[in-house]
């Protein structure tokens, strides 16, 4: 009897201590198993996560070089007068022209070809500006105008007569009169508008002058018509000037013309061109610069 109930105490002993061995096993090898199943988790989860970051950045490259491809990219970062930050993105710089306007004040008449008993001069007078016309013998006001003038009148003009051209930094200013005082074959009917030929003139760089006296005579020789040549129109002389870029004459002028019969006065203002900057992208203008 004692002898089993010393075998039972004995078989409930190793039972404990087997218990107590066997568990730390057990819970090491499920928290072995758990920390190998979060890594494994967390590593899916950071690589669909690279990859997705990955494709997202590279799509991001393709769409920017397929917006701007072939296109002047500026890498700088722009600031404007202020000294502030505007942006770095791919923008083109579009220089734009100079604007010139020309103001003419007045025409003081020396000579009106008419003789003591032939009354007043009937001038017909016109100013080329870069190959644009302005008019001068039509009044601007009533008591003015070149249509009703004496030896030593001077006309002016209030307000005055103008244009505003743009000119190229490249080509000079082109300012040229045609015009005569009328007798038998009428006012002229100059054309508005000759800017493409002056323009094209002006370009080739050599002999201005000579090169826009051409076009300054060919408008001339319309005056005297072959039906009104028993009683043609009187020659009143040229003005023919050339502005060299960039100042382009800017301020007040006094000329004569060629056979000294008026004279005309007139100021020139100029304008800088500003720098235009556009996104090349949608081509919208972003900003202005000096």
């Amino acid at each position: 009897m004692k002898i089993n109930s010393m075998c039972f105490l004995i078989i409930a002993i190793l039972g404990i201590l087997l218990t107590v061995v066997a568990n730390p096993v057990n819970t090491y090898a499920k928290n072995k198993n758990l920390e190998t199943s979060d890594l494994t988790s967390d590593k899916v989860k950071n690589n669909e996560s690279g990859n997705k970051t990955s494709t997202s950045s590279e799509d991001s490259s393709q769409i920017s070089q397929a917006k701007f491809a072939d296109k002047k990219t500026i890498d700088s970062i722009f600031k404007n007068s202020e000294n502030t930050l505007l942006t770095s993105k791919a923008l083109k710089i579009i220089p734009s022209d100079y604007k010139v306007t020309v103001s003419f004040e007045s025409v003081k008449v020396h000579n009106t070809h008419e003789g003591a008993f032939s009354g007043d001069g009937e001038y017909d007078l016109a100013v080329y500006v870069q190959g644009q016309k302005v008019v001068l013998t039509d009044p601007n006001a009533p008591g003015q105008g070149l249509w009703d003038v004496s030896d030593e009148e001077t006309v002016t003009f209030s307000p005055s007569k103008e244009i505003t051209v743009s000119v190229s930094k490249n080509i000079p200013l082109s300012i040229f009169t045609v015009g005569s005082e009328v007798d038998g074959c009428d006012r002229t009917a100059f054309p508005e508008n000759i800017q493409s030929n002056v323009v094209s003139a002006l370009s080739k760089g050599v002999n201005y002058l000579v090169n826009i006296g051409d076009i300054q005579d060919e408008l001339n020789s319309a005056i005297n018509w072959v039906g009104c040549k028993l009683n043609p129109n009187d020659e009143i002389g040229k003005i023919n000037k050339i502005y060299e870029p960039v100042n382009f004459g800017q301020g007040e002028h006094t000329e004569n013309s060629s056979s000294g019969d008026f004279t005309m006065k007139y100021t020139i203002t100029v304008i800088p061109p500003k720098n235009i900057l556009k996104d090349l992208g949608t081509a919208n203008q972003v900003l202005s610069v000096k």
